[in-house]
């Protein structure tokens, strides 16, 4: 509000006349007598109105439910009146419509007569509400019918914003008319109180003794989806789209029963060599195409949990090291050649071991199979931090290293 300064007791006689309740807070810019501005928080006043009165559509037969309310409503002091099905509504009351709970619900193999009626019931309800009666559609639901009525309603409320609710009733004895007649001035209220921040609930089920209404609970996509599936046997990580590092993710995978010669290892570390790294940013390949699940961890070290029938070398629950492709090695769980498993020494660590296989199998195809090394020769080993070390060979020297990033180890003849 911008104008000279006023008093603050001129505030609440001003807002007052314009039909406020009053000053609820205000938040000068300046203190008097030099204030410009002032922001003021105030509600409209509302005044008291007698409750409206209730038009009760019926049938040609009218259900005994109604009535019970007719009863209720009489103890609460609200004035209704009685109109059958068919007849001219009275204007700007809200309606019970009981039109559901006779032999079948209206919707069903409804003719074109009542067809008609209803619309002229939904467009006489410019500012009355309606609460329309119908049996359990949703909690403990008995005839299908009862449904219809719901996605007729929930679209006229969506394509022509009009007050129309629902209320179902799992039986029509105790209680129940007591329920209508609360889901009916809860309705009232609601849309009365202008200042609510939400929409008035419009769905009601009466169920065990209890008004519901529908909420949402908002759950993890991830929890949700976990809940409704098997648990998978083993987590393995896996890459969407090459190149794009956004795209690893891990994926649940089932690995079967071990082959007579193959074994199950629960993974404890899993070394991370230059290939994965070729792979994820989409270099290469690694077979992708043909196998997505064995592209990332050649090798790494855990514990046996199961054996095939010919498996001698190894025994669950002993802690290996092992390399392979037979499945994902950057996995919960894994599956390898039992020749390509090997016990793994008490003093050496986890993550030792997990960087050994490949590099350690390179270097003995190299010196071993390739060069056939033998006593009395001597190898320089260049750029020797991974397993595509550069070699070259001196004589007279009966030493040959082999190194990595942190250890060095000496093979003597």
């Amino acid at each position: 509000m911008d104008s000279p300064f006023i008093e603050p007791g001129e505030w609440d006689k001003r807002l007052k006349l314009a039909g406020f309740t009053g000053c609820d807070s205000v938040n000068l810019d300046y203190e008097a007598p030099y204030t410009y501005q002032a922001n003021i928080v105030a509600k409209p006043a509302l005044q008291e109105q007698d409750p409206q009165k209730i038009t009760l559509l019926r049938g040609s037969k009218p259900h005994a439910l109604i009535s019970e309310v007719e009863d209720v409503l009489r103890e609460r002091g609200i004035q209704f009146e009685q109109c059958t099905w068919g007849q001219e509504l009275p204007a700007d009351q809200d309606i019970i419509s009981f039109m559901d709970l006779g032999e079948k619900p209206l919707l069903q193999d409804i003719n074109e007569e009542d067809l008609a009626r209803l619309l002229e019931v939904i467009e006489s309800l410019d500012q009355s509400t309606i609460l329309w009666l119908t049996p359990a559609a949703q909690i403990h639901p008995i005839d299908p019918h009862a449904a219809q009525i719901l996605g007729m309603v929930r679209t006229i409320r969506q394509e022509l914003a009009l007050s129309f609710a629902t209320l179902e009733l799992e039986h029509t004895a105790t209680g129940a008319a007591s329920a209508v007649v609360d889901v009916i001035t809860k309705i009232q209220q609601s849309r009365d109180n202008i200042s609510a921040e939400l929409e008035p609930d419009m769905e009601y089920a009466w169920s065990d003794g209890r008004l519901n209404v529908s909420r949402f609970h908002w759950v993890e996509v991830d929890k949700a989806l976990s809940g409704t599936t098997k648990e998978a046997e083993t987590k393995a990580l896996t890459i969407g789209t090459p190149g794009l590092l956004q795209t690893l993710h891990w994926t649940n995978q089932t690995l079967g029963v071990p082959a007579p010669d193959e074994v199950h290892i629960k993974m404890t570390a899993v070394g991370l060599n230059f290939k994965d790294v070729m792979v994820a940013m989409g270099i290469i390949n690694g077979d992708i195409e043909k196998n997505p699940s064995s592209s990332f961890g050649l090798e790494g070290i855990g514990y046996v949990t199961r054996l095939g029938s010919e498996v001698t070398n190894v025994a669950v629950g002993d802690r290996i090291m092992s390399m392979g492709c037979e499945s994902a090695g950057m996995a919960t769980l894994i599956k390898r050649p039992a020749s390509l498993c090997i016990k793994i020494p008490d003093q050496i660590s986890d993550e030792e071991a997990a960087t050994m296989p490949i590099v350690y199998v390179t270097v003995l195809m190299f010196l071993v199979e390739k060069w056939k090394l033998e006593k009395g020769q001597s190898i320089l080993i260049h750029s020797a931090a991974g397993g595509n070390s550069i070699f070259s060979f001196h004589s007279k020297q009966y030493d040959c290293t082999c190194a990595d990033v942190s250890r060095r180890w000496h093979l003597r003849n």
